[in-house]
């Protein structure tokens, strides 16, 4: 196979564009990730300020090491198309209810769209209580032509050091603004580290204040879609534990069998290499079965209210929106992980052209832009989100997935079909699971001499001779043709 060349009219993006081209050109080398500590502490009297802002449930989470093997096998199997992995049980992303359910962030509101540059001591003052005269921007070292070393501030960022220097033990007896101060420095922490991590690690820009100024009521801001555009766009670099914590739920990569698992006497902001046990499955090898396809069911009950009150917003087709950064969510494409029927996927409403279009976006500092009024268009379509969010039920219909399946078994079965029956099998084996019709569908694949399973089903790409197909039942999706 060419792998320089496009796939498909679905999957344009040629392997050399890919993230992962670099890391096959030398597979000894995995990809460079990264992820840093957060050094402010967390005090419980900023809970509640914690709670408004959206941030408590992840300003709680205890440290992790993330895994560069385990992300760069998933980054190996991202298509930034569709924006899901796609796997040997077929295509799962991140969803909106991800976020939701793993960081409790919010998954409504409004978009994270606005001024980037521009003159924020006077913020930086007003709501973190840094004097203009103590405020550190991150540094900025540039080469010039004659090799020298130039160092120049930021306009643009903080100096992610200094704020945990300053913030490192809340004063006794607190004020309520000294208290309110402690939070937001904690939630840019939390950005610059975790969520929206920068290159260095060691800056988080200050025009996310500009979204923390109301402590006394719950946020307005959607930073849950903000935190899911930007994992989108860069999955090899930002916001990675995220991503870790996703796989750990549904897949049995990686996954640890003791996460938390700390040496007695060890400080609480030591930085250790822990040795856990990872419980790695090849993730070729992964099938139906390995997968945990809904991980938060059992869950729901312990989560916090905004967690249920955000469960509406999961299934929305919608922009996902950072300032610069536009990506998209579609959700109706991995449908299973909500315990839903999943149908054939429609096409990506978003052609080649737009979305490279928008990924030639960047943020280059010292050039000013509303980012409200630059996506415009995107910004209108957001707003009307609840057009956007899909039906909440779509039966299972046992009888129409067997139907289906008998329909494939007839295609498998013909010559110059099998490619076209193979597909139509992979498109309905993960519903007759979900509905234990899993020995009906064994039965049937052996009556008709077939592998159990799907995979070993031969194939007849090279045969020249191609058949009329069967006819589809009555009512069925036939768009397994156009792929």
């Amino acid at each position: 196979m060419n792998t320089n060349g496009c796939f498909s009219d679905l999957l344009w993006m040629p392997h050399s564009q890919h993230k992962i081209s670099k890391a096959w050109e030398n597979p000894n080398i995995s990809l460079n990730v990264r992820c840093h500590r957060v050094g402010i502490p967390f005090d419980p009297l900023c809970s509640p300020a914690l709670e408004n802002l959206g941030f408590y449930q992840i300003a709680k989470m205890r440290k992790i090491n993330v895994d560069k093997y385990l992300i760069s096998a998933l980054v190996e199997r991202w298509r930034p198309e569709t924006n899901t992995f796609h796997l040997p049980v077929g295509e799962m992303t991140i969803t909106l209810q991800d976020i939701s359910c793993l960081w409790g962030l919010p998954i409504h509101g409004k978009p994270l769209v606005g001024i980037a540059d521009a003159p924020w001591s006077e913020l930086v003052e007003r709501l973190l209580g840094i004097p203009v005269d103590e405020q550190h921007m991150k540094q900025k070292k540039r080469r010039k032509g004659d090799d020298n070393i130039v160092v120049r501030d930021s306009q643009y960022s903080l100096n992610l050091g200094k704020l945990r220097e300053r913030f490192h033990v809340l004063p006794d007896n607190p004020m309520d603004r000294e208290i309110n101060w402690h939070a937001r420095a904690l939630v840019l922490e939390i950005l610059g580290s975790i969520v929206f991590t920068d290159t260095s690690g060691d800056g988080v820009p200050a025009m996310y204040l500009q979204f923390m100024q109301n402590l006394g009521q719950p946020t307005e801001y959607n930073w849950g879609a903000a935190a899911l555009a930007l994992l989108y766009r860069q999955l090899s670099m930002w916001p990675l534990l995220l991503l870790q914590l996703w796989s750990w739920s549904r897949l049995p990569l990686g996954r640890p069998k003791v996460i938390f698992e700390k040496p007695k006497g060890e400080e609480p902001d030591e930085e250790v290499d822990e040795e856990v046990h990872l419980d790695y499955n090849p993730i070729d090898l992964i099938r139906e079965g390995a997968v945990h396809w809904q991980p938060y069911d059992d869950l729901l009950e312990q989560m916090p209210i905004q967690v249920h009150d955000d469960s509406d917003w999961w299934f929305s087709r919608v922009p996902l929106m950072h300032f610069w950064i536009v990506e998209f969510h579609y959700p109706d494409r991995v449908m299973r992980q909500f315990g839903l029927r999943q149908c054939i996927p429609p096409f990506v409403p978003r052609g080649e052209a737009e979305v490279r279009r928008l990924r030639k976006i960047k943020h280059s500092a010292g050039k000013s832009h509303n980012w409200e009024e630059f996506h415009t268009n995107y910004v209108q379509e957001y707003d009307r989100i609840q057009a956007s969010v899909l039906p909440e039920e779509i039966p299972f219909d046992g009888l129409r997935e067997l139907k289906n399946a008998a329909w494939g078994i007839k295609c498998a079965t013909t010559r110059g079909c099998k490619k076209i029956g193979k597909s139509v099998l992979r498109s309905c084996v993960g519903n007759l699971l979900d509905l234990n019709l899993e020995p009906r569908l064994q039965s049937m694949l052996t009556e008709a001499r077939l592998p159990l399973k799907i995979e070993d089903i031969p194939s007849d790409d090279d045969v020249s001779y191609i058949a009329h197909p069967p006819s589809p039942p009555k009512e069925s999706n036939s768009d397994v043709f156009n792929e």
